[in-house]
C-alpha cells in the first residue's frame, strides 16, 4: 500500500476558499459542517459545505505545508489564490514561470495544462506515521 495519498489542487483565483472533495485526504475527518454554510459554484448553485479538513501535505520538492479546507462536493480540489496570499504568500502567472512564493521564501511551480494551473501535492495515509520523505 502507498504511504501517500496524492491530491492535486487547481490553483483558482475565483475561488474564494481552498477546497476538496470528500474522497480526498482519507487520513483526516472532517469538523462538524456549519449547516449555515454553503458554496456557490461556477454554474450558479450551491453546494453544502461538509466541514473542515487540516492536513499537512507535501510537494514535489518535499516542503510541508498545512492546508485548511473546506469539504464539498466538488469535482475537482481547488486552491484558492485569494487565501494563499491572505497568508503572506505571492502567486504569479507569467509566460516565463509560474509558481507558489511562501513566506519563507520558498518557491512551488504549479504546472499549467490545458490553460489551467495545478499544485500536486502528497498527503501521508497514516497521519501519525513519523514521516522522512516520499520514496
Amino acid at each position: 500500500i502507498p504511504e501517500w495519498e496524492e491530491i492535486e489542487f487547481m490553483v483558482d483565483s475565483g475561488a474564494g476558499t481552498t477546497v476538496i472533495t470528500p474522497d480526498e485526504v482519507k487520513a483526516v475527518g472532517p469538523s462538524e459542517p456549519d449547516p449555515n454554510r454553503t458554496y456557490k459554484i461556477a454554474d450558479g448553485s450551491m453546494m453544502q459545505d461538509k466541514g473542515t479538513k487540516t492536513f499537512k501535505a507535501q510537494t514535489d520538492d518535499e516542503q510541508w505545508r498545512l492546508i485548511n479546507a473546506q469539504v464539498t462536493d466538488v469535482d475537482q480540489a481547488l486552491l484558492s489564490v485569494s487565501q494563499i496570499v491572505q497568508t503572506g504568500a505571492t502567486v504569479v502567472f507569467s509566460p516565463e514561470a509560474n509558481y507558489i512564493n511562501s513566506p519563507g521564501g520558498a518557491t512551488l511551480p504549479m504546472d499549467l495544462r490545458n490553460n489551467v494551473y495545478f499544485l500536486k501535492m502528497w498527503v501521508p495515509k497514516d497521519k501519525n506515521k513519523l514521516f522522512h520523505g516520499r520514496t
